[in-house]
């Protein structure tokens, strides 16, 4: 992205952003400013994907949904901290993603998947060892002295 293209994003998402700060906390005028504000982040293809390369695809795709999903929270609550003289908006949601939702999915996460595993361990049956085919057919033999069982499948009946 050129440097004319970047700063035309950032007109347009500064200007949506000062509507949202406009607007009264819990409004439908507040709620539209910023979904149409949340809507322009996504679309600029501008979000940061940190740490990309130190998990497993699904794993990360895991982890960066959640930060994602906490990060829009924050959003939409706490719009009123951001400071449009410290930094541009794409600047501020990539900052909050990496420095501290990301991190935050990351042990989330993590510690989801743990204790999925621990319980998957722990609800497994442990077989018993198998007996030997040999000796539950003496068994079979010993609990069947006529042979009824033998004849009526070895010779249809009696």
């Amino acid at each position: 992205m050129n440097q004319t293209a970047r700063d035309k994003l950032d007109k347009q998402l500064l200007e949506l952003a000062m509507v949202a700060l406009v607007g009264q906390p819990l409004t439908h005028g507040r709620r539209v400013a910023l979904s149409r504000l949340i809507n322009a982040i996504f679309l600029s293809g501008k979000l940061c994907r940190p740490q990309s390369g130190k998990f497993t695809f699904n794993f990360y795709e895991d982890i960066y949904h959640e930060a994602l999903q906490e990060l829009l929270l924050y959003i939409c609550q706490y719009f009123d901290k951001y400071d449009a003289k410290r930094a541009s908006i794409m600047a501020w949601v990539n900052f909050l993603l990496e420095r501290r939702f990301f991190s935050e999915a990351v042990a989330k996460v993590l510690g989801r998947r743990e204790i999925t595993e621990v319980t998957i361990q722990d609800n497994l049956v442990v077989p018993e060892k198998p007996e030997d085919l040999t000796e539950i057919i003496k068994e079979y033999i010993a609990l069947d002295p006529e042979n009824l069982w033998f004849f009526r499948h070895f010779y249809g009946g009696y």
